[in-house]
């Protein structure tokens, strides 16, 4: 029973990985481009680019992802959504002040 639900979380991770970086590009898309090029002669990014530059950081600096492994999925999907958006929150306030 026990390798049943661990072959389901597995499969429902893998399924919700794409939406999950997907919502980590925007935030960085858009604290990138609405930030960094008001500061300096700075190209803006595109999601693609954004989930690259969120992957790269992720491989670099594997802190967070050892720290997911000892959470349940449903607080795993739910730690990654509340950092989404909170970034996104922050970067939108900042926006107000550039």
């Amino acid at each position: 029973m026990k390798e049943k639900q661990i072959g389901t979380k597995f499969l429902i991770m893998i399924s919700l990985t794409p939406a999950m970086l997907f919502i980590e590009g925007l935030t960085l898309k858009y604290g990138w481009n609405n930030l960094l090029t008001t500061i300096g002669n700075i190209p803006q990014i595109t999601v693609i680019q954004a989930i690259a530059i969120s992957s790269v950081f992720g491989y670099l600096f594997p802190s967070q992802a050892l720290k997911r492994e000892e959470l349940t999925l449903l607080e795993s999907v739910l730690t990654v959504l509340m950092k989404a958006m909170m970034y996104m929150i922050i970067f939108y306030i900042l926006t107000l002040f550039v």
